[in-house]
């Protein structure tokens, strides 16, 4: 292959999407073809470009690695094979440990699934270039016993810890793993339980609020009695963990009243998701959440897709929360009517409501009809319906319906 040819070749790896596969682009195998017929000497620099292409591709490939429960023996034997250990561990930024569906359960990893994560997790430490670490549907109790806390914890380049559907017999395991981690920039707690007793976790966190340069995402999703919990924070500058347990660490727990976790987040807090499902047993918590100290909410998400809009018990109560005219977008999701009309005086109301001064800077209401499978002249009924009742946002051009 000439120069040229390599060249040329060289610039389509290049300028290749990055979302790609092992397989070679066909211009790519056309050109080697050709190269290869010609003269058999041309097979050095061709394989160049095959080992360049494959780079490239294992490098996007293996960004993003999962230890599942089910897979993890296979995946550590690659620690042992040369050729798989350098075109996989080095290349690994965000690893996710997943655990059995019933997390519940403290068995869910048996002991040769522990040997084989340890083992993982060893050579991702070794390479030392992981930067996101997710543990999801787990029971602390099944790892606590192995080696497996304290290699998570030697992961000194993680900046993004996450972790979704895990059981801690104590809060105070929790606290120890985040505070393992010396240099958060941005951390995700969702469906976290503890087997602490209720008083004493209300105890905790009584005056901690969050510094000013700190930003969080809440959603509470009704969930019977209680209500789930998904938190997500960042910072501009690296946390220690511990100074984010101490802030919010015992609150994420799906039975904690919401409004302490809302008071712990306070002035950071910059979006607010609240859903209430068919089942209406959380609508009482909804009814009682406080926002007094979320001063900074830029957006507020309110869905109920099993009710019409009017139906809506706690709808009224969050809304009169809002203290401060800091909120940017307000996004209400209900269900369809074909009796659309019936809601025209609560709209009205609505519109009376968000006239006050801390509603002043909205620049979009998103009133969201879900399941809004309506025949054309139906769904234009309820625009019409939606924007005669509320005029004055209608003239400013912040108001939205939508359908899906």
């Amino acid at each position: 292959m000439t120069s040229n040819g390599i060249q040329a070749v060289s610039l389509i790896v290049d300028a290749y999407p990055k979302r790609h596969t092992a397989v070679l682009p066909l211009e790519l195998q056309e050109e080697i073809i050709d190269e290869l017929s010609t003269d058999i000497k041309n097979l050095k620099k061709c394989s160049f470009v095959c080992r360049r292409w494959r780079s490239r591709t294992h490098f996007h490939a293996f960004s993003s690695i999962r230890l599942q429960h089910t897979s993890v023996e296979t995946f550590s034997s690659f620690r042992d094979n040369p050729f798989s250990f350098f075109t996989i561990y080095p290349r690994a930024r965000r690893i996710r440990i997943v655990g059995s569906h019933q997390h519940h359960d403290a068995m869910s990893w048996n002991p040769s699934q522990l040997e084989a994560l340890a083992s993982a997790l060893q050579g991702l430490r070794d390479v030392g270039n992981a930067s996101v670490l997710i543990l999801e549907n787990t029971n602390w109790e099944a790892l606590a016993g192995s080696p497996i806390p304290s290699l998570m914890l030697s992961l000194d380049t993680v900046s993004s810890l996450e972790l979704s559907c895990v059981t801690f017999p104590r809060h105070s395991q929790f606290a120890e793993l985040v505070a393992g981690f010396t240099a958060l920039r941005h951390a995700v707690f969702q469906d976290i339980e503890f087997g602490d007793p209720q008083p004493v976790l209300e105890r905790l966190l009584a005056d901690k609020i969050m510094m000013d340069d700190e930003k969080s995402a809440l959603s509470l999703r009704g969930a019977g009695t209680f209500l789930r919990k998904s938190l997500h924070w960042a910072c501009h500058s690296p946390k220690r963990g511990d100074e984010l347990t101490a802030t919010v660490g015992a609150h994420v727990s799906r039975y904690t009243d919401p409004s302490a976790i809302l008071r712990s987040l306070g002035s950071s807090l910059n979006y607010l998701e609240i859903v209430s499902l068919a089942d209406i047993s959380s609508d009482t918590i909804i009814s009682t959440v406080d926002l007094s100290s979320n001063t900074s909410l830029r957006r507020l998400s309110l869905s109920s897709p099993f009710r019409v809009l009017s139906l809506i018990p706690w709808l009224n109560h969050v809304l009169l929360q809002i203290s401060s005219p800091c909120l940017r977008v307000l996004d209400i999701a209900f269900a369809a009517s074909r009796q659309f009309h019936l809601d025209e005086p609560f709209l009205k109301y609505l519109d009376k409501v968000l006239s006050s001064p801390q509603f002043a800077e909205l620049q979009l209401i998103q009133l969201i009809v879900v399941n809004g499978r309506l025949y054309p002249d139906l769904r234009l009924g309820m625009d019409s319906c939606v924007r005669s009742a509320m005029p004055t946002w209608d003239r400013k051009g912040v108001l939205r319906v939508s359908f899906v």
